[in-house]
């Protein structure tokens, strides 16, 4: 913690069991079974693990290294008897492969002491003699010019080695085929949350009850999901007079905190603490963060204008000795790589405006980019260009700097020209009202979500902003596997504004995993906006089609009331009593369904009376089940009856005639 260097968490007391998540076969995967035998387990497996910052990926390293020089082979309490089938673990960060004459060196000169006498020759005969496992973390903050690092993920060199990688998305894109096995670490679930901080209360001498209030505010659920902010969170949260809505308001209330401290012992104002020492900071921190270099060097300490000592003295920089094999050099880093960009993100919010457009240009610019709506077209078409094995889900050019952008634009809320101006410039370049999202939905986030996510960082919408958003605003909106809670949690904003047409917008969540709290409790957020006309779901199971529909209050006057239900193929059949709907539901859409269970969903419909609109049903051309005479007269009553008041009647319906209608 910045301002508790003297006084670290020990890994030990506050570390929660996770679970991760196969990108592949969107299946979790428990750290106990990492590393279990494949169907040769003389192959090395080769795990990446991604996740976003601070969401614990070198605390997982750390984990596993401490249990495997902790535990036995032969009886292990905890159950990760897997990674005890290594002879050698080694944990090291990216940055330690830097500026090394091998592999072996950059072990002797960091995880083994200085006095442990092995040459890097011999040292390098026993890696290709016994079963290694590296554990190789933060590949995003060590992953430039580091050849030694390549070649072990390539499998150029120690081939016969394991390997476990981690970084945060979207860095690897070129090189997903060198691993047999891609994991994402999610975030905190509402129990791993409260473990959190009843580990934090105890290893902090604090009454747990005294976070009730905080794990229980809808407000913050998304920063309470990660842990690093959760444990910032639990910490400002004793201070008196914090208020926190976002990850901006976190990072500016511990911000604030820091400054008080460090001004006190400095004895200097808050003011002059800002002007003299932080704006020399955060220039250091933004050309840091330009340059994808998380380490400071002393001599751009020494040359700011307040000088190294009193950037030191504000702590947020902590020592870090690289060993090179040149010589040993001092240096420092943040301490966390979420810290440097909110660091980095307080300089461009002060910077002039043509200054931070510039920066923009460089993050979202669309150079070199293929169009949207050519990708259908090559992923199909040309299907050698498309090769699903090597795109990440989430593959897009400005996700690495978003996390600073987000900052950038919670930073600019007072100033409602420069962010109206910064958030049309996102608009225009991540082609906000782009209408050829939908053949992608089922592989990635969009570029257009960006909006949605920044205006998170938002306390209050200026009306400015809201013109901006409305005039931009498409009338069809699709949700990606890769989606996040922001992508969804911005949509309910924008589809809230005063100003937005009713029933303008068509929503599509049938790609998004539909699974977390946070999701369910945005689709009650979701049933009360009355723009939405259409919204499109694809349960994976009767389990999760009640929950939506309970969520969504479908049918309800005050509710959404057109309805497109995608029935998933690995579902055979959804109850007919599952479809509960209002009396005022206007629309349903059926896909996928076959014509027997069709007509007993109508059934279903008829017997509410309901002032039905719409009936659109596609049917699955795989099934050939057909109505029965009586099934079809009874289907044709009940349509006859209804005909004035429906605009499109049950179209594509094979007949037992064999008759189309």
């Amino acid at each position: 913690m910045p301002w508790l260097l003297e006084k670290p968490l020990r890994l030990t007391d506050v570390h929660v069991t996770r679970a991760l998540v196969n990108k592949s076969k969107e299946t979790e995967v428990e750290i106990d079974h990492l590393f279990a035998n494949q169907d040769d387990p003389e192959i090395p497996q080769r795990l990446l693990i991604e996740g976003d910052p601070g969401i614990g990926k070198s605390i997982l390293c750390q984990f596993l290294a401490y249990e495997w020089s902790h535990g036995s082979r032969r009886d292990h309490p905890r159950g990760l008897a897997n990674i005890h089938k290594f002879d050698l673990v080694f944990y090291l960060k990216a940055e330690d492969l830097k500026h090394q004459d091998s592999i072996a060196e950059a072990i002797r000169c960091h995880p083994l002491p200085k006095d442990f006498k092995i040459s890097s020759d011999v040292l390098e005969e026993l890696l290709k003699t016994v079963a290694v496992l590296f554990l190789i973390d933060v590949y995003d903050e060590g992953c430039v010019d580091n050849s030694h690092l390549d070649q072990l993920i390539e499998k150029n060199h120690l081939r016969k080695s394991s390997l476990l990688l981690t970084s945060r998305r979207h860095f690897l894109r070129h090189k997903l085929n060198y691993f047999n096995c891609r994991l994402s670490l999610e975030e905190y679930d509402k129990n791993q949350q409260l473990n959190h901080v009843k580990k934090l209360a105890e290893h902090e001498n604090m009454l747990v009850n005294q976070f009730d209030l905080l794990l229980e505010n809808d407000e913050i659920s998304g920063i309470c999901s990660n842990p690093l902010y959760l444990t910032l969170l639990c910490l400002l949260y004793t201070e008196e007079g914090c208020s926190i809505n976002s990850r901006t308001d976190l990072f500016c209330a511990m911000h604030e905190f820091i400054l008080l401290k460090a001004s006190g012992r400095m004895n200097v104002t808050q003011e002059d603490m800002e002007q003299q020492v932080m704006r020399p900071l955060y220039k250091l921190a933004f050309d840091a963060y330009q340059k994808n270099e998380y380490l400071i060097q002393e001599h751009d300490l020494q040359n700011t204008s307040c000088g190294m000592d009193a950037i030191i003295q504000v702590r947020y920089l902590i020592k870090h000795i690289t060993v090179s094999r040149l010589q040993a050099k001092l240096q420092h880093r943040f301490t966390h790589t979420t810290v440097m960009e909110f660091l980095a993100a307080k300089h461009l919010s002060l910077m002039a405006e043509n200054g931070r457009q510039v920066w923009l240009q460089n993050v979202y610019k669309q150079t070199g980019e293929i169009e949207t709506n050519l990708l259908p077209f090559m992923r199909f078409s040309v299907p050698s260009l498309w090769n699903e094995s090597t795109e990440t889900q989430e593959d897009s050019p400005y996700a690495e700097d978003e996390t600073v952008a987000a900052f950038v634009f919670g930073l600019l809320e007072t100033d409602p020209e420069n962010l109206v101006k910064m958030a049309t410039t996102i608009m225009n370049w991540t082609r906000f009202s782009d209408k050829f999202q939908m053949d992608l939905a089922d592989i990635r986030c969009f570029r257009a979500h960006v909006i949605n996510k920044l205006i998170c960082e938002l306390h209050i919408l200026p009306p400015s902003l809201e013109d901006a958003i409305i005039q931009r605003c498409p009338s069809h909106v699709f949700f990606g596997k890769s989606c996040s809670v922001k992508c969804l949690k911005g949509l309910v904003i924008i589809c809230n504004l005063k100003n937005m047409k009713p029933r303008s917008i068509s929503v599509d969540i049938s790609h998004m995993l539909v699974k977390s709290d946070h999701h369910f409790s945005l689709l009650v957020e979701l049933s009360k906006c009355q723009s939405i006309d259409w919204i499109g779901i694809a349960p994976e199971d009767n389990k999760q089609l009640k929950q939506c529909l309970l969520q969504l209050r479908l049918g309800q006057a005050d509710s959404i009331q057109n309805v497109k239900i995608t029935k998933p193929k690995s579902i055979r059949e959804i109850a007919a009593h599952d479809l509960r709907f209002g009396d005022e539901l206007r629309g349903l859409h059926l896909q996928g369904f076959d014509k027997l269970n069709t007509r007993r969903y109508l059934e279903a419909v008829s017997q509410k009376s309901l002032t039905m609109k719409v009936v659109d049903c596609d049917l699955d051309d795989n099934y050939d089940d057909t109505l029965t005479k009586d099934a079809n007269d009874k289907l044709e009553a009940y349509l006859m009856q209804k005909q004035d008041e429906m605009i499109l009647i049950y179209s594509l319906m094979r007949l037992s005639d064999g008759e189309d209608k």
